[in-house]
């Protein structure tokens, strides 16, 4: 097989029974059984080839052959087959059964009928020479068709006009011929054509542009000289979501992370670890491939998270300060329709030390990455992208800790999922003993939120600064406070920002204690204290009426 390109198969003879039908090649019947050489028992279904004899099954056409007739030590007499097979059958047979082979690789890419023959006399006389052994000189042979020699015209001008330079007749044919193609040129009027016969083994050979590929690599590509379009360039329009997807690549390569790229393909024992007390997922919910190329790569992701999680476990056996994100369409399957929806999604890990190891920190003082750092990159991604300012709400996921988990909402909207990985699937992924800070958003609906950049002119006039501490329940949620306190304070109050959480002395159990710094400004004047004070017991009015939040004492 090596030395001619021609898998081969030996059989024990007296293990063979043939009777009056000998040695047949037919399909598979439903529920035929094989014992292949490798000790499996495999199940066959009518699409696979099989040579047989009066007993069944001895073989996997081109693929492997069966242990009952296996040649042994005992073996004195060897029936020897050499055959050619369509290629596509092979290959379909390989993959359904996941049986690989030396034989099953060559068949599935096609072979040359020509060798049949050549491969096996080679074979016998090397047993004759090498092994001792009596060549039988009668060869069983069917050969019911025979494939006709395949002749190719090729018009000079189709050469020029694909490569764009001109090349001539005796140079075409002494590339070709050096090739083992025949040519025979032909004049027609003005125009020139070579008639080519292909040679059996040249299976990539069928269409005259195969056959000027060949001339381009022979003659050399670096030979053919470069030229520019003749037409006029089409416009160039604009591409808004390309676009924002770069530009969140640039922005979150900026902060430090590192971009990764993972596979479409997942498996349901992942997805079922990652959702544990959960009701396992149903393989009619997601889009499986036809035929996949293992069990771990068997259907198309509905998540980014499980490759991310994959991806910091594998990498954790090296570094435990890891900052990823990738950026991956996943595959939603549509109800009446045919092809899912695949819509653009970010995800982001982040575990390890805040800073790289240095000689100045100790391990144990290392500051860990967590959901704040996290919400840190988000929040300068959606600065940088100018998206609209994102809401953060408790929210559960079976992956991610109860008590650091958030939903992301924009514009109403929940666009993804913040939070740390739950510490029982971090010890089960076998992952350092550190936060795992996740995070995955849509992205397509984020870029859709841009809007463009307006800059307005620096204030001519001085600004105001004021601090308020407002005493609330603890369980009103600070965007709403701020809200409340840009609502009331109206066009001059220019910047509101938390500046301190408190709770403790001087603050009632159940409440909480939040502090803001207030910028006051106008264009064209300078604030009077009277003004700045009506605005700011507005402030408190609105807040005490809304939230039921009063000043801290």
């Amino acid at each position: 097989m090596l030395e001619t390109g021609q898998p081969l198969h030996a059989f024990d003879y007296e293990k063979l029974q043939l009777g009056r039908n000998g040695i047949v090649v037919r399909q598979a019947e439903p529920g035929e059984r094989l014992l292949t050489l490798d000790g499996i028992d495999r199940e066959l279904t009518p699409d696979m080839l099989l040579i047989t004899d009066d007993s069944g099954p001895i073989a996997l056409a081109g693929v492997m052959g069966g242990a009952a007739t296996e040649v042994s030590e005992t073996t004195r007499h060897i029936l020897l087959e050499s055959a050619n097979f369509n290629f596509l059958s092979i290959r379909r047979t390989s993959q359904h059964l996941r049986l690989y082979s030396e034989a099953g690789q060559r068949f599935g890419r096609g072979m040359d009928p020509e060798l049949t023959p050549l491969g096996l006399l080679r074979a016998g006389r090397l047993m004759e020479s090498l092994g001792g052994g009596t060549l039988h000189l009668d060869i069983a042979d069917t050969y019911p068709n025979r494939p006709s020699s395949k002749q190719i015209a090729l018009p000079l001008g189709d050469v020029k006009r694909l490569l764009g330079i001109d090349i001539g007749p005796d140079e075409t044919v002494r590339m070709l011929t050096a090739l083992e193609f025949g040519c025979t040129v032909q004049s027609r009027g003005e125009a020139t054509t070579i008639d080519v016969d292909v040679p059996s083994y040249r299976l990539d050979v069928s269409i005259p542009a195969d056959l000027i590929e060949e001339i381009a690599r022979v003659h050399g590509y670096d030979e053919i000289p470069s030229t520019l379009m003749r037409d006029v360039l089409p416009p160039q329009r604009s591409q808004p979501q390309r676009q924002g997807t770069e530009q969140t690549r640039d922005i979150l390569a900026g902060c430090g992370l590192t971009e990764i790229i993972s596979y479409s393909l997942t498996h349901l024992d992942l997805i079922n670890r990652l959702n544990p007390g959960q009701p396992e997922a149903n393989p009619d919910d997601y889009v499986r491939v036809a035929n996949p190329l293992s069990t771990e790569h068997e259907f198309l992701r509905q998540a980014l998270l499980p490759s991310m999680i994959e991806t910091l476990q594998s990498n954790s056996r090296y570094r435990q300060r890891m900052l990823l994100f990738e950026i991956g369409r996943v595959y939603l399957p549509q109800p009446g329709e045919e092809l899912p929806a695949e819509p653009s999604r970010l995800a982001i890990g982040l575990t390890g030390s805040i800073h790289p190891a240095s000689w100045q920190t100790s391990p144990g003082e290392a500051l860990q990455l967590g959901f704040t750092h996290l919400k840190g990159v988000l929040e300068t991604l959606i600065w940088r992208l100018n998206a609209p300012e994102i809401r953060y709400q408790a929210a559960s996921h079976p992956a991610l800790h109860p008590a650091r988990t958030a939903a992301l909402h924009m514009n109403g909207e929940q666009i993804g999922i913040i939070g740390e990985l739950h510490p029982q699937l971090r010890e089960s992924f076998e992952l350092p003993d550190q936060p795992v800070a996740l995070l995955e958003l849509d992205l397509d609906a984020l870029i859709a939120t841009r809007q463009p950049r307006r800059f307005t002119p620096i204030a001519r006039f001085p600004a105001v600064l004021e601090d308020i501490a407002l005493v609330m329940d603890a369980d009103v949620p600070a965007h709403a406070v701020q809200e409340t306190i840009e609502a009331a304070g109206g066009e001059l109050l220019r910047h509101v920002e938390l500046f301190d959480l408190y709770q403790g002395e001087s603050v009632p159990e159940g409440k909480k204690s939040l502090a803001y710094a207030l910028t006051f400004q106008a264009d064209d004047r300078s604030l009077t204290e009277d003004e700045v004070r009506t605005i700011y017991q507005r402030i408190q009015q609105r807040a005490a009426t809304e939230l039921d939040a009063h000043p801290r004492q």
